[in-house]
């Protein structure tokens, strides 16, 4: 039997997690939690393989069906879907290899940018960080021997 938006919205958590199970090896766990995933399983090489391909209600049934669809179709021509997803986040890390940014604008506030936020600190703060990183470079020097 296929899965429904009314048996999604049903599914209560139990003590220990279970899968309410789709056509064609998609899934969807459901957490002690609450939190629902959906989960592709696969065969590809010999072994058992399983892709989370989002938590609902982010990724709709549609559109986990509509996943699952596309990792069929990279089975069937041959390619293993997670090393492929893998492949794609290596070369996002590559093309954002930065730790974090630093940029100092003229009205004195300073923005400093990691990968995933962004934080701008006013000109009495960015004067305060500039003191305290004075004060642990300058306590922490090496004395060559």
């Amino acid at each position: 039997m296929s899965l429904t938006g009314a048996l999604i919205v049903k599914a209560k958590p139990h003590e220990k997690g279970y899968k309410l199970y789709d056509s064609h090896c998609l899934a969807l766990l459901v957490a002690p939690t609450g939190s629902r995933w959906w989960r592709f399983n696969y065969r590809f090489g010999g072994k058992q393989k399983t892709l989370s391909l989002g938590v609902w209600p982010n990724v709709t049934l549609g559109e986990a069906r509509k996943i699952r669809d596309d990792m069929r179709a990279k089975l069937k021509s041959g390619g293993d879907p997670s090393e492929e997803r893998r492949e794609a986040k290596r070369n996002t890390i590559k093309q954002n290899n930065f730790i974090f940014r630093m940029t100092l604008v003229p009205s004195g506030d300073l923005t400093i940018m990691t990968r995933t936020r962004t934080i701008t600190l006013n000109p009495a703060q960015t004067k305060a960080l500039r003191a305290f990183l004075n004060a642990a470079s300058t306590e922490n020097q090496e004395i060559p021997c």
